[in-house]
């Protein structure tokens, strides 16, 4: 019951998403959406590293033996991974790809957002 609100936020989200997409890119919507971005993904290394213990799984493999060989490895990955998703869209911004810029922030916010639900749903027993 935990995960209806954030599947209908994650909707809602990937529904506005189709409508921005073709909108042109301002400075102020990057800032705001490169916040969002980051909140949503500290939100996940968060639900993450709390769900760390014996009986902990982590269900992506790329991520797998970064986050289950200690915290410091955890910590080091967390940010190296924050640093490249805000940092890419500002590139393409930089290069004018702006629309390419929007998908990767939705993207992102999608995906942690998703994977903040599961871990916040999922809690250590």
């Amino acid at each position: 019951m935990k995960t209806l609100p954030c599947l209908a936020f994650l909707l809602c989200s990937i529904a506005s998403a189709q409508t921005l997409l073709d909108a042109p890119s301002t400075t102020r919507s990057a800032w705001a959406l490169s916040s969002i971005q980051l909140g949503v993904t500290t939100a996940d290394d968060i639900a993450t590293a709390r769900n760390f213990g014996p009986r902990f799984t982590e269900y992506n493999p790329l991520v797998r033996p970064f986050v289950t060989r200690g915290t410091n490895t955890a910590i080091a990955y967390f940010s190296i991974q924050a640093a490249i998703e805000v940092g890419t869209p500002f590139l393409l911004d930089r290069f004018h790809h702006h629309r390419l810029a929007r998908a990767v922030r939705y993207i992102g916010i999608g995906t942690h957002g998703l994977g903040a639900a599961v871990s916040f749903s999922h809690p250590r027993q």
